[in-house]
This record gives structure tokens, sequence and C-alpha cells, in this order.
């Protein structure tokens, strides 16, 4: 993605993150859904909580901050992070940070402390809590999300919502989707 499209998305996507929404950012594996994050909090400059649940956060750093964290950011890189205990953390962050934006990179990597017979039902459950969450805490929950490789396979590179795993199961909940090639 280009600089000057990157900050046309970037502007497009900070009006629409309104508290009480759930959001997912969506591109194939290795297309940049964390440099766009980062910019996107960076520059937008909200009470943040950050969870990068596959960088740690002096990798993170050292990327896209220069290697400091602005102040407006709260960096969580916990590996094995639950719904439970990301609604947790986010509750005392909005306490005592007043955060307005969650970001999570990304939702493949995050788990349900319940038990599922499989993977489709726990992400379903994952984005259910994650909206429930949104609205009760009064902030804008961002998911980034890798689509599916199969968009590679077309001539089309322009990713739909059936290249989101799961968009059957989950799409009820999510406020807003932006899919990137």
């Amino acid at each position: 993605m280009t600089i000057e499209k990157n900050q046309r998305a970037l502007a497009q996507l900070s009006a629409i993150y309104r508290p009480g929404t759930l959001n997912l950012i969506g591109r194939r594996p290795g297309m940049g859904k964390t440099t766009l994050a980062f910019q996107l909090v960076t520059e937008t400059q909200l009470p943040t909580a950050y969870f990068s649940l596959e960088m740690r956060s002096d990798q993170l750093l050292i990327h896209y901050g220069n290697g400091k964290c602005p102040e407006w950011i709260h960096l969580d890189d916990t590996a094995t992070l639950t719904v439970d205990s990301v609604w947790e953390k986010v509750r005392q962050l909005r306490e005592t940070y007043d955060i307005r934006w969650v970001i999570i990179d990304y939702l493949q990597l995050m788990t349900s402390s319940q038990l599922y017979p499989n993977r489709e039902g726990e992400i379903a459950h994952i984005i259910q809590e994650l909206k429930n969450m949104a609205e009760d805490l009064h902030v804008a929950v961002i998911v980034l999300t890798q689509l599916m490789r199969t968009v590679e396979m077309r001539d089309d590179l322009r990713p739909t919502l059936q290249d989101l795993p799961n968009w059957n199961r989950i799409g009820q909940w999510v406020d807003d989707v932006r899919l990137y090639p």
C-alpha cells in the first residue's frame, strides 16, 4: 500500500471507529496489518490498549515506533491472551487512562477460556465477547485478522468477506470490516 493510500485509509478508519463498535481489518499474511494498525494509533493519538499476540512489544516499537512507545499507547505482548484477560485489562486501563481504542493483533492467535469442539466455534465466541466488551466498556475494538490464502489463488486479489475465516459465524457481531489486499 502506498503512503498516500495508507494516509487515506488511516483517515477513514479513525473517523468510523466509535465507542461500542467492533471492527475488523483483514489482510493477507505478511501484508502490513500491524503496520496499518500501529500507524493508525500513532496518528490519531487516542488512548489505546494495543494487544500484540504475535510480536513482542520491543520488536513492535523497533519496527514501527522508533524504539519508543507513545504515552497514549499501552502495549501488552502477552502471547496467550484470552477474552476474559483482555476484558479485565481493558477495564483497568479504561478506569486509569480513559482508553478509547483496543487493538487486538491478531484474531487467529487469541484464545477463549472455554473449551470448544472446533476452532470455528471458539472464534465465534471470541468475536461475540469482544463485541460485548466494546459495548460494556464503551471502547472501539479493532481486531486484525488474516485473510484465508484462497485470495492468493485468484486472478483478482481484491479480498471479499468470504476470504475472512468464519465470516458466516462472526459477521453478525461486527460493525465495520475493512479488507485490504
